[in-house]
């Protein structure tokens, strides 16, 4: 898939957001360990040795990168008169 492991990590918290909204611990959980309970970290290309630290990088190397992502998505998808619908943690076009 994806070759930077924080990418990897953050895809795979998406799609499980996506599939099955939870805490971030609930999500660590599902796709972390030899217990885990979603294949998303096997497709995400995550080992079974994630820890919760990595979770918590990997969001911060995300929202770090938020603006510049928010502006990406906007410069693509926004035209004059564009409706947007502003979530409390996230924006959809």
């Amino acid at each position: 898939m994806i070759c930077d492991p924080r990418r990897n990590i953050i895809t795979a918290l998406i799609a499980g957001r996506a599939v099955n909204p939870q805490s971030k611990l609930a999500a660590f959980r599902a796709i972390s360990g030899p217990n885990r309970t979603s294949t998303l970290a096997d497709t995400a290309g995550l080992g079974e040795d994630l820890i919760q630290r990595d979770i918590y990088e990997a969001l911060d190397w995300l929202l770090m990168r938020q603006n510049a992502i928010e502006k990406k998505l906007a410069d693509r998808h926004l035209k004059n008169g564009s409706f947007v619908l502003y979530d409390l943690k996230f924006p959809l076009v």
